[in-house]
């Protein structure tokens, strides 16, 4: 791990503008960009095909390599910023902080209703997604919940949120 960060990287972790933490403005902003790339350009149609149906995208003229090359880049870019974040916070990095997130990250989508089969799913269900995981996780902490049986309660309302959107999508 690696301790004793600047004081101008803590900035994104602990700081306010106006009273609000930079944390929530970053998210925001970044939500909102993501919003709009989806909602109102034509690339944001082209993930959405091309998650549906990826020969069909090919087929329609959709040049798939380019809009998955492009959708990879920009979940990196997001990562870099939640590791900025998280490092940020703790005044602290390593490879192995916040390790089980992954976990959270899926329940957060899978709860905001984006399909495993591709082609359905919104930043603003996962936003819904991620305040419902953060609530449940707050609730199981209070109760004093082991964490490790915290993982598997989040596994089990995966596999149930999955199941659920299956049936719905008609996927036996």
């Amino acid at each position: 791990p690696v301790y004793g960060l600047s004081k101008e990287l803590l900035v994104f972790g602990r700081g306010t503008v106006a009273g609000v933490g930079v944390q929530i403005l970053v998210w925001a902003n970044v939500a909102l960009l993501g919003v709009f790339l989806l909602r109102r350009t034509v690339y944001g149609r082209e993930v959405y095909i091309v998650g549906g149906n990826e020969k069909s995208a090919h087929l329609s003229g959709i040049n798939v390599p380019k809009v998955k090359l492009i959708a990879y880049t920009l979940s990196g870019i997001c990562a870099a910023i939640a590791g900025i974040m998280i490092t940020s916070k703790l005044d602290m990095g390593g490879p192995y902080i916040s390790l089980n997130d992954n976990v959270q990250s899926v329940a957060s989508v899978v709860i905001g209703g984006t399909s495993f089969a591709g082609g359905r799913g919104s930043i603003s269900g996962t936003i819904v997604g991620t305040l419902i995981i953060a609530m449940i996780n707050n609730l199981m902490n209070l109760l004093l919940i082991n964490p490790y049986i915290q993982q598997g309660i989040i596994g089990a309302i995966i596999l149930v949120t999955v199941t659920m959107n299956q049936r719905r999508a008609g996927v036996k």
